[in-house]
């Protein structure tokens, strides 16, 4: 389970995802690391380390889509936020894309695609790294 997350976040984290596949507990795993990491931080710690992150959103906002919440107060809580480096964002990303249910898979696909691209633009990615990602994506979906 997600450290931050109440009974209402974990509800909807659930929706999202199927609890069966390996990649949702590597993303748990994932999030918990990091949100562990930047709560025994101190504030200039956390400062200097979020210069090199993204903020990303643990249950998707797709899925606030995909249920017609809007209420940003709720989607941009805290309890829905971890920092992450930018490398381990992309993976927080494909993690989502294989485990993701169909009520949001082509949004999670999206999202993948454009990590990778804006990774491809900053210099993030390798060919060989993109080529391994277009095979895995043809094998598993």
């Amino acid at each position: 389970m997600i450290t931050s997350f109440n009974k209402k976040y974990l509800k909807m984290f659930n929706e999202c995802f199927d609890k069966d596949n390996e990649y949702y507990a590597k993303y748990i795993n994932l999030v918990n690391t990091h949100l562990s990491k930047q709560n025994s931080m101190s504030d200039t710690q956390y400062y200097k380390y979020s210069e090199r992150c993204d903020v990303h959103h643990i249950v998707p906002r797709a899925y606030f889509k995909n249920v017609d919440i809007i209420d940003k107060e709720i989607i941009n809580d805290n309890k829905n936020l971890v920092t992450l480096p930018y490398d381990k964002h992309m993976l927080a990303h494909w993690y989502m894309y294989q485990c993701s249910n169909k009520v949001i898979h082509r949004s999670m696909t999206l999202a993948l695609m454009l990590m990778l691209k804006k990774a491809i633009k900053v210099g993030g990615l390798t060919d060989t790294v993109i080529n391994q990602l277009i095979k895995s994506f043809a094998r598993n979906r």
